[in-house]
């Protein structure tokens, strides 16, 4: 069994120290690539500075051609001696089939020699095959610490475009449009939908303007449809904001042929966009073309679109104001004859669909904002109509407002305690009250009825056990209440907040007891076994929070809470200043007393008028 287990230690020593040795090898293999690898990238630069082909460049193509398959040789033979690093690995490789289809960028006809159209797809297909979507590989998936967080992001950016590039080089447009569309889409996920200012304006970004460019140049060829309006408009915005920095930076600069080709790519799109106004994505693209022809001071071209996208019977009435004056402030700025005549018979016709929109609800006022720009445009049609829109709104607004004031002078509404009603055989209890408003005052009242209600939490009852002595009162009265209703403090035609201040007084008939009276002057009794009748009277004065909900502006559901100061007194057969009552229910510790009431109600009615 020794023998046994001591076989298997020095195994396992051996295959550790055997693992050690590949780790160490295979790391020198990686260091190779990296020697390799950077020295062909070196060469890449020199090639691309390059001002003309000669000899030297093309055997410089063959050294990086052969450097770039070294470095392929020393990853593979990295991987075979420590497979751990897998991840790496494929990282690696990655990048060094994205420089060796780099090369194929040259304009240089050795090196593309070298760097064939079938060596570019050959490699372009490999990294894709390795990494498929932006995904497959992360950082988290690194055993080596040779990559950085921000290298995934670049270097798929890299492999998507060289994707795009290699669909042309092998005629494919699906393969195009599938590589075009989504480097745009990366660019959208990495710097938002404002991602052709931000390429166009930061220098460090110039490598993603010239590449949305090349893609966008000849979207016509790969992309059909509402792609290609999204990728025509696009272009516009690219070349707005490119020529805004431009101007910038050089004022006096002229157009270059390529300046003058990517406009004319993007040209006449208008005519592709039209429809009858119901497409709201049109109206979204014909307002970036507003914007990017705005950009670039071709405010002609960009009243075209903005018309497109505003007049017609789908944009609300703030949409047509917003034409109306952005429209006139151009009209204002032009002297042609002709476009001021067009200017002038759209907004007339901006004028004509606000009428048309308006409604029962709208004012005198909102047709007086209308008037103005009839005037504006000296339309005796538009302004005669309009003005006698505006007296007959002024007279129906006139009628409004006394009814209102006569409703705000004047009104009544009634209401119960439902729970009192309902259940009125078990509390024995009815109650009523009213709101009223008198010539502008608004106040209420309230009066409830008791009938030998038994209750269990008034007159220092609250607390007492069940059982005993003192653990309830029975008695019948009445209370009554009277208040003063403050101004709302928030609401609607829904719900509303308001506060009252609740004057009350009650009057509460207990059943007759028979006690024992007790002269306060001796400490004796006076009287024993006698029967009283006792009557509780209160007053007490609560600040009460309505909160109130309303049905068809006719019923209304209410909920109040208050509190407040009051005082309660007792009385009997007997002077209380002279006599005490031996009993719990009616002793001096219940009566009387200074009280602080605490209230909470639930309230239903109607509006009277």
């Amino acid at each position: 069994m020794k023998q046994i287990f001591l076989v298997l230690l020095l195994t396992s020593f051996g295959y550790l120290l055997n693992a050690q040795e590949n780790e160490k090898k295979a790391l020198e293999e990686l260091d190779a690539w990296s020697n390799d690898y950077y020295d062909a990238l070196d060469i890449y630069n020199e090639i691309k500075d390059s001002k003309e082909e000669s000899s030297q460049l093309c055997d410089k193509a063959h050294e990086a051609y052969r450097l770039l398959q070294s470095s392929i040789q020393h990853c593979d033979a990295a991987r075979k001696l420590y497979p751990a690093f897998a991840k790496d690995y494929d990282m690696y490789l990655a990048d060094t089939y994205l420089a060796i289809a780099w090369f194929n960028l040259s304009k240089y006809s050795c090196v593309q020699d070298v760097f064939t159209d079938e060596v570019l797809n050959t490699y372009v297909t490999k990294t894709f095959e390795i990494r498929p979507t932006q995904n497959t590989i992360s950082m988290s998936d690194m055993k080596l610490d040779f990559y950085k967080p921000e290298d995934f992001k670049t270097s798929y950016f890299n492999q998507v475009y060289m994707g795009f590039y290699n669909g042309g080089k092998q005629k494919n447009n699906d393969v195009r449009r599938k590589y075009g569309l989504e480097y745009i889409s990366l660019m959208k996920d990495e710097f938002g939908n404002d991602f052709i200012n931000i390429i166009c304006n930061d220098s460090t970004k110039k490598f993603h303007f010239i590449r949305i460019n090349n893609i966008l140049m000849y979207s016509e060829e790969f992309l059909k449809d509402q792609e290609l309006l999204e990728s025509k408009v696009l272009m516009m915005e690219l070349y707005a904001a490119w020529l805004a920095n431009k101007k910038l930076s050089k004022p006096d600069a002229e157009l270059s042929n390529i300046d003058v080709k990517r406009l004319e790519t993007a040209d006449g799109i208008l005519k592709d966009l039209k429809d009858d106004g119901t497409s709201s994505f049109i109206d979204q693209q014909l307002m970036r073309l507003y914007n990017a022809n705005m950009l670039m001071d071709e405010k002609k071209i960009a009243h075209n679109y903005f018309t497109e996208a505003k007049l017609h019977d789908h944009s609300s009435i703030d949409e047509l104001y917003d034409y109306i004056e952005k429209t006139k402030t151009w009209r204002e700025e032009i002297s042609n004859t002709d476009d001021r005549a067009t200017a002038k018979d759209h907004i007339r016709k901006a004028c004509n669909l606000i009428f048309d929109k308006m409604s029962e609800y709208s004012t005198s006022a909102d047709y007086e904002k209308l008037l103005a720009y009839y005037q504006y445009v000296d339309d005796s049609n538009g302004i005669s109509t309009t003005e006698q829109k505006i007296a007959e709104k002024k007279e129906e607004e006139s009628k409004k407002e006394r009814r209102e004031k006569l409703a705000s002078d004047w009104g009544l509404c009634v209401g119960v305690a439902p729970g009192k009603l309902i259940w009125q055989a078990k509390y024995n209890q009815l109650s009523v009250h009213a709101d009223l408003i008198t010539a502008g005052f608004s106040h209420g009242f309230r009066y409830c009825k008791y009938d030998l209600y038994t209750d269990k939490s008034r007159f220092g009852a609250y607390g007492v056990d069940d059982g005993e002595p003192g653990d309830n009162n029975t008695y019948s009265g009445w209370e009554g209440s009277w208040w003063i209703n403050f101004n709302t403090i928030d609401g609607n035609e829904i719900f509303s907040f308001a506060p009252n201040l609740e004057f009350r007084y009650g009057n509460y008939e207990f059943l007759p007891v028979t006690t024992s009276i007790i002269d306060r002057g001796s400490n004796t009794y006076e009287f024993t076994d006698v029967t009283i009748n006792p009557i509780g009277k209160r007053f007490d004065v609560t600040y009460n929070m309505k909160v109130t909900s309303w049905v068809f502006n006719r019923i209304y559901f209410q909920t109040v809470f208050g509190v407040g100061l009051g005082y309660r007194w007792l009385e009997t057969e007997y002077d209380s200043d002279k006599y005490a009552i031996e009993n719990v229910n009616f002793g001096d510790e219940r009566w009387p007393k200074i009280t602080m009431p605490v209230r909470v109600g639930f309230r239903a009615g109607i509006r009277l008028f």
